[in-house]
């Protein structure tokens, strides 16, 4: 389900609002990206956006976003930075949630002596 971000930054407004399908290569390779490559990532993982450049001209889409990102106050940017760091922690938690479902179904089959591969197969 997507994520919305609305900016809490005193003197600023606007939001954005990221989608939460992420590639596992990706999940990973976020925290390694510089400004420009983090800033065309979190463009592409945007669903929608409203925020304002210095000069109070709307950003409005997502590729307006990965166009004009250097043009955003230096707080909003920071916002971005920290919305990024959330947002990798919410969707690898989504990740996190069904791993965990699936681990405790394993780990009670182990404990009734049974698998998946086993559930299948007659004991006569």
């Amino acid at each position: 389900m997507p994520q919305r971000y609305d900016c809490t930054v005193d003197g600023l407004s606007g939001y954005v609002e990221l989608g939460d399908v992420w590639s596992y290569a990706e999940l990973r390779q976020v925290d390694s990206l510089g400004d420009a490559d983090l800033m065309a990532f979190v463009g592409r993982k945007m669903i929608a956006v409203d925020l304002r450049t210095v000069d109070g001209d709307s950003v409005s889409t997502p590729d307006a976003f990965t166009q004009r990102w250097q043009e955003l106050d230096e707080r909003t940017f920071n916002w971005i930075l920290a919305v990024s760091v959330q947002e990798r922690a919410r969707v690898g938690s989504l990740g996190e949630t069904i791993l965990r479902a699936s681990l405790k179904s394993y780990v009670e089959a182990q404990a009734a002596g049974t698998t998946n591969a086993d559930q299948g197969k007659s004991t006569t």
